[in-house]
C-alpha cells in the first residue's frame, strides 16, 4: 500500500489474489472475506478511510 502514489493525480489501485491454505491465507479471510462473507459490500477502514470489498469468485465463472 506505501507505493500506490501518483505524483500526477492518476487513480491508483490495489488487487490481491491468492491461493486457499497458502502463506497470508488467514490475514486475507480475516480483512476481506469475514467482515462480508456474502461479498460485493464495500467496507470502509475506520482510521484511514480506505474502502474495499470482496469479490467472490470460482474457477467455473471462468468461460473456457
Amino acid at each position: 500500500m506505501a507505493t500506490l502514489r501518483s505524483a500526477r493525480g492518476v487513480k491508483v489501485g490495489f488487487r490481491a489474489t491468492g491461493n486457499p491454505g497458502g502463506p497470508g491465507h488467514a490475514w486475507v479471510k480475516a480483512r476481506y472475506i469475514d467482515p462480508a462473507p456474502q461479498g460485493w459490500q464495500v467496507i470502509t477502514d475506520p482510521d484511514t478511510g480506505l474502502q474495499r470489498v470482496y469479490i467472490p469468485s470460482r474457477l467455473a465463472d471462468i468461460a473456457f
